[in-house]
């Protein structure tokens, strides 16, 4: 959880500082870019310039495509102020960009809120070259338009309209598993035995100074999970990216049941990653509120 914890707190920081400067006559420049990368994906950036808040410098790299994620939080081996943004991800590449103004504001709102964030409409400038493990995308570009997106869009989150328990005729399977300098979670859900199977699953790990967060979502029929929560049973045969399958069994309600079988998981830029060990829970769920269920806190 530190993990996560450190990477919301950073955003969170840098949303705030932009917030902050927007209520300024002059427009700021954006605390990020974004660039298209190679394999389908995009790449959108968040900086923050820690020095006025007494706080390290950090910057955010997320190359998303559809059903997949990859999050880079560097906080080591980098320097940002208002206007650059220099630094080295080591074997994976390095940033080194200076804004440049065009004069001209532009204003952005995020999904939650009506209010206006104001930015300068100018370009980053310089170069960044950045190649993901395993080749998973690579980008090299020396212009990146500066934007306020990512931002934007943490400033809030849609609500579940999900619940646990009761008479809830589906099930959600969560799993997770740790180890030093990372974890893995798995969270499987169905509305029904005859409804599509919905698969979520992520890896965080840290190494120096820097937190790689990736994850996968994909959607499979009926048969990719079969459950019987009363008899704490499951089984999984999910789609690709995922190979292999695996039961799911808890004895005992004072520990968590446990996966076994060679269920794997193809991540961007991490693949053939092992469920195998992963503990967890079985529950009724379901995402509709019609149900009589106890609602999810």
């Amino acid at each position: 959880m530190r993990r996560r914890l450190t990477i919301l707190c950073v955003l969170a920081a840098a949303l705030a500082s932009v917030l902050l400067s927007s209520a300024s006559a002059a427009s700021p420049a954006p605390p990020g870019f974004r660039l298209s990368a190679s394999n389908g994906y995009s790449l959108h950036a968040l900086a923050f310039d820690g020095d006025p808040h007494e706080q390290p410098d950090a910057l955010l790299l997320f190359f998303g495509r559809k059903g997949s994620g990859v999050f880079y939080s560097l906080q080591n081996h980098l320097e940002v102020t208002e206007t650059t943004i220099t630094a080295d991800f080591g074997q994976l590449g390095s940033v080194d960009l200076q804004f440049v103004p065009s004069g001209q504001p532009r204003k952005e709102r995020s999904a939650c809120d009506r209010r206006p964030i104001k930015i300068d409409s100018g370009f980053y400038e310089g170069r960044i070259e950045f190649e993901g493990e395993e080749g998973f995308t690579q980008v090299d570009a020396v212009r990146a338009p500066g934007e306020i997106r990512l931002a934007a869009s943490l400033i809030c989150s849609a609500g579940d309209n999900e619940g646990v328990g009761g008479h809830a005729p589906g099930a959600r399977l969560s799993l997770r598993r740790r180890w030093s300098g990372g974890r893995l979670e798995l969270q499987v859900k169905k509305n029904s035995p005859t409804r599509p199977t919905r698969l979520s699953a992520s890896i965080e790990e840290q190494q120096d100074g820097l937190v790689v967060a990736r994850s996968i979502s994909t959607v499979g029929g009926p048969g990719a999970f079969g459950f019987d929560v009363p008899g704490q049973t499951a089984l999984l045969r999910p789609p690709s990216p995922f190979r292999g399958a695996a039961t799911f069994h808890r004895t005992s309600r004072r520990t968590p049941g446990r996966l076994r079988g060679n269920l794997t998981v193809d991540f961007p830029g991490r693949s053939n990653v092992s469920f195998v060990g992963s503990r967890g829970s079985l529950v009724r769920y379901v995402d509709h509120p019609s149900h009589p269920f106890r609602l999810q806190h």
